[in-house]
């Protein structure tokens, strides 16, 4: 799948880059397996602010849509660079 990556990093320009589907499937078990800490972490600070925050419960690779919930109303969003 290819992702577009905002101009912030490396020379701060806005690049596509190919990711595997294999390897965004690994994220979430990654994330829950090798960093419990860091994933604790992150949920209770993110919890505090979800209001504020699109939250992603959905990913369709396929169709390259994301589902969610952006300020309590349920909303899908098309991956940018698909």
């Amino acid at each position: 799948m290819d992702l577009v990556l905002r101009a912030c990093a490396k020379y701060r320009r806005r690049r596509v880059v190919y990711v595997p589907i294999a390897a965004l499937r690994m994220l979430d078990a990654f994330l829950l397996l090798e960093r419990p800490d860091l994933v604790r972490r992150s949920a209770r600070a993110l919890t505090a602010r979800r209001v504020d925050l699109f939250v992603v419960d959905r990913v369709d690779h396929a169709t390259g849509r994301l589902g969610g919930v952006l300020d309590g109303v349920r909303r899908s969003f098309a991956m940018e660079g698909r």
